[in-house]
């Protein structure tokens, strides 16, 4: 069974998130490491995700 890790990345410029977003994705996928990434750019949609 193949490890999957859970990430949000949360800024508020797009421009930021996109990059870290490709960042972990790529050092993730070198390593073998699956991964499933949520972004986003409000912090407050990411607290009521958290919330639930």
């Amino acid at each position: 069974m193949k490890a999957v890790i859970r990430i949000a990345i949360c800024d508020d410029e797009e421009r930021a998130v996109a990059l870290h977003e490709k960042i972990v994705e790529d050092s993730l996928q070198i390593q073998g490491i699956g991964c499933e990434i949520t972004t986003y750019t409000q912090s407050r949609n990411l607290l009521v995700v958290c919330i639930r």
